[in-house]
């Protein structure tokens, strides 16, 4: 489904499993904000999943209160997780700072690290939210729907045994919806950087779950407390046979 007001929101449905399952429609959806959703695209919302959807806003405190979810019928739980690579990068150049697209690049791939080691807690949470729907429609979303949202669904379709290059595939369809914008901010270079997502950045996510907590199971289990029941009941929600 393509969405007038959130051109990045996808379902994931469709997914397949390492064992042959698939990911059922409807049921774990990502995309950017929602606070420009046309009254056509609400509609098309509910007339596909109903109006008893749960939406994880992952944006930070300022930039929900910017952009008020638009869906008056949704269920919103913020989990907020705050930008930080804009703040590094503008005092990068008020030191003079020159290397700006090399310099983004690996200013984002060490945000896409410290959402590995530090959103553990709101990991925790939505795990908590996707076991308490009971494969009734929960959608993730953050500003662009690109680098927060981008990890939290990895990490979802990790625990439905989703292999690891398909979830960099699915990461990557981003960069076929958003287009990069134009900014008096950041010279285009650096738009082109901030306004796209590549490999390496959730590879830098993965690298950090693998050498700094023993592999994703491990992660799963006892970073983001989703124990092997628990992994298994989210299967058998949102998993169903090809």
């Amino acid at each position: 489904m393509r969405l007038l007001g959130a051109p990045n929101f996808r379902d994931v449905g469709g997914l397949r499993t390492s064992d042959g399952r698939v990911i059922a429609r409807g049921r774990i959806l990502r995309s950017g904000h929602l606070a420009e959703l046309h009254e056509e695209d609400i509609a098309a919302l509910e007339r596909w999943l109903g109006t008893d959807v749960c939406v994880i806003d992952l944006r930070g405190t300022t930039e929900r209160a910017k952009r008020v979810c638009a869906w008056p019928r949704a269920t919103v739980h913020s989990l907020p997780i705050e930008p930080s690579v804009a703040q590094k990068l503008d005092g990068l150049i008020a030191n003079g700072e020159t290397r700006l697209a090399p310099i983004t690049a690996q200013l984002m791939a060490e945000a896409y690290r410290n959402f590995a080691r530090n959103s553990l807690g709101y990991l925790a949470a939505l795990f908590e939210h996707a076991l308490a729907r009971e494969g009734r429609p929960l959608l993730v979303h953050c500003t662009a729907g690109k680098d927060r949202t981008g990890f939290m669904v990895a990490m979802l379709l990790s625990a439905l045994d989703v292999p690891r290059e398909a979830i960099i595939d699915d990461y990557l369809l981003t960069n076929q919806r958003m287009k990069v914008k134009e900014s008096d901010r950041y010279p285009r270079e650096v738009m082109e950087v901030l306004g796209t997502v590549r490999p390496e950045f959730l590879e830098a996510a993965f690298h950090t779950i693998d050498t700094e907590f023993g592999g994703t199971d491990s992660y799963l289990q006892k970073a983001a407390a989703l124990s092997p029941e628990r992994r298994a009941k989210l299967q058998q929600q949102l998993l169903v046979s090809s």
